[in-house]
């Protein structure tokens, strides 16, 4: 009996997480189409900003000195740890490394494509069942070929396509306009004036690394409190911007700010150009739907998209997110009617929108994200995370609440499926 075919779009690590686990059953055949030539997907650095040799735009955002801002102990799949090192927090280099290991530890590099974009997937109704009909390109050569797949797995990440922002008078601005997906080094702002619009990770941890080289730096958002944590002296916090003129820009207060350069950290849109509209999927407000928890195309239950939801552990949630659906071929899991998991993808709405959030965090899952891991483990019938994952995640957050420009020094250690030991390497 042959063996039902499951395509995987992207080869990081969701995508390296989603063969793992559908090639260990021995049920599938597996088939990763990756536009690049490397793994690793947003963790694979590059110097180019624009576009790549073949005209593609560029995937990573990765910028040459980012160090991860969790731990290695709570980034790890749940079944490979990260090497034994005297730090936590790695630099981006050091996740690359891992997630080669862990694909050649699951004999994945023989499932994998390089240099296949995908660009176009269509459902077909053939004999009663739907099938994936996907057009993929070979990049040297530039041929179209097709292909077809019983299920279709779409790990692509959302840090690859900018959100900037509408500000009026915008081309009026005689200074440099740059979005973080383009940052890479601080060599750029020397000496110069920056707004950086934006506190959330990244606006902060660029701030910073900026401020050793700026002029001054202007970190603006809309935060209704100025953020308590210390900054350096050249970082200045101010209202969010409302408008530009030539010199600089107009922030909420009425103040005006003179620069010489804006970086917009303002985040990124979920986008599948790749997908038909046959697929049903649409993304409105940065909400994908209509999905159920986050993975699962309610219209064709056969598509399931993996990482979608942010601020999360993000290797522990794919590996749960994969389980789950592929349980759900297997059958263990019985997904409930449509009708169902739109009311239950409403209900999740809902209750964001009623403790205040707007409809473009529908992803958003920060302290929601363990109830989830629990709904999936337990659907799954796998272990729920351990208890420890969420005391060193909260620890993080704290720590960083307190001494944003320090807390990548410090070192965890586990001591028990419990409790942890935290220590600074150096300050």
């Amino acid at each position: 009996m042959s063996k039902s075919k499951i395509l995987i779009i992207g080869a990081g690590a969701a995508g390296l997480c989603a063969a793992r686990h559908a090639t260990a059953s021995g049920k599938y055949e597996c088939t990763i189409f990756e536009q690049t030539g490397s793994i690793g997907g947003t963790w694979v650095y590059t110097d180019e900003i624009h576009q790549d040799k073949f005209g593609n735009s560029i995937h990573s955002s990765m910028y040459r000195n980012l160090k991860t801002n969790l731990p290695k102990e709570v980034m790890q799949f749940l079944d490979f740890p990260f090497p034994e090192c005297d730090k936590s927090f790695l630099h981006h280099s050091d996740v690359c490394r891992y997630l080669k290991k862990y694909a050649e530890k699951n004999r994945l590099r023989d499932h994998i494509q390089f240099f296949k974009k995908v660009k176009e997937v269509r459902p077909e109704n053939g004999n009663g069942a739907i099938k994936w009909l996907v057009k993929v390109v070979d990049l040297p050569s530039g041929e179209l070929h097709d292909h077809i797949f019983d299920y279709v797995m779409v790990c692509t990440g959302h840090y690859s396509e900018p959100r900037n922002p509408v500000i009026p008078g915008i081309e009026s601005f005689r200074g440099i306009v740059m979005h973080s997906h383009e940052y890479r080094i601080p060599d750029p702002f020397r000496n110069k004036r920056l707004a950086v619009l934006g506190a959330s990770t990244s606006g902060v941890d660029i701030s910073i690394e900026v401020s050793s080289v700026a002029k001054e730096v202007f970190l603006c958002h809309r935060l209704p409190h100025k953020m308590k944590f210390e900054l350096p002296d050249n970082v200045k916090q101010l209202p969010s911007i409302v408008s530009a003129f030539e010199g600089g820009f107009v922030l909420e207060d009425g103040r005006k700010c003179e620069a010489d350069m804006v970086l917009f950290c303002t985040g990124y849109q979920y986008n599948f150009p790749f997908l038909s509209s046959d697929c049903k999927i649409q993304v409105i407000d940065n909400r994908v739907v209509p999905l159920y928890k986050h993975i699962i195309n309610i219209e064709y239950p056969t598509m399931c998209f993996i990482g979608l939801p942010f601020i999360v552990l993000p290797f522990v949630m794919f590996d749960y997110q994969v389980q789950f659906f592929i349980k759900t071929l297997d059958l263990p899991v019985i997904l409930p009617s449509k009708e169902e998991m739109e009311k239950d993808s409403a209900e999740d709405l809902k209750k964001r929108i009623d403790l205040g959030m707007p409809s473009r965090y529908a992803h958003k899952l920060d302290y929601m994200q363990w109830e989830y891991f629990e709904y999936l483990a337990k659907s799954a019938d796998i272990p729920k995370p351990p208890v420890l994952l969420r005391k060193i995640y909260e620890d993080v957050r704290k720590t960083i609440k307190t001494d944003v420009m320090n807390f990548k020094t410090y070192r965890y250690e586990i001591v028990d499926n419990a409790n942890f030991r935290k220590f600074q390497l150096c300050s």
